[in-house]
């Protein structure tokens, strides 16, 4: 189970001219030895679709708050989750606990589609307010329609 965690090496902030807004770099590595490999991917921003959102994200990658965290869960064809900073930790227990100590306020105005990144939120009867995770976030590796809205949220 250790080598299908995803570990984040690096974050960059930085902006391409081919970019109205900054994107972030992960720099993502997983297997031990000679099976280990690595690979990068970016995250575009949508500043004006999740504001708050997009702020954040930025303030917790320029704070290193990211830097070797494991994408925690992983639902192979579904979607991929990280940002638990208990993630660095030995501790299975606690992994998907974690987040900066906050919770902000859901901002859910874009499709789910492939590649699509949305913060982690726990569900209503827990959460009822509509609350999205401070530092955990996920990413689409197919569309997920279930996960459009719901646009009871967006007016907190």
């Amino acid at each position: 189970m250790k080598n299908s965690f995803i570990l984040f090496a690096a974050l960059i902030l930085f902006v391409p001219r081919c970019f109205a807004d900054p994107v972030v770099v992960f720099d993502v590595q997983w297997g031990k030895g000679k099976e280990r490999q690595s690979r990068s991917f970016a995250i575009a921003f949508f500043d004006t679709s999740a504001p708050q959102t997009t702020a954040n994200f930025k303030k917790l990658v320029k704070d290193g708050f990211y830097v070797k965290t494991a994408f925690h869960r992983v639902f192979p064809n579904y979607l991929v989750q990280g940002g638990d900073p208990l993630s660095k930790k030995k501790d299975r227990r606690v992994i998907g606990t974690g987040g900066p100590g906050y919770t902000l306020r859901a901002e859910i105005r874009r499709k789910h589609l492939r590649g699509a990144v949305a913060m982690g939120r726990l569900p209503d009867n827990i959460n009822p307010t509509g609350q999205s995770n401070g530092s955990q976030f996920y990413v689409c590796l197919r569309p997920i329609p279930s996960q459009d809205g719901p646009t009871r949220y967006l007016a907190r």
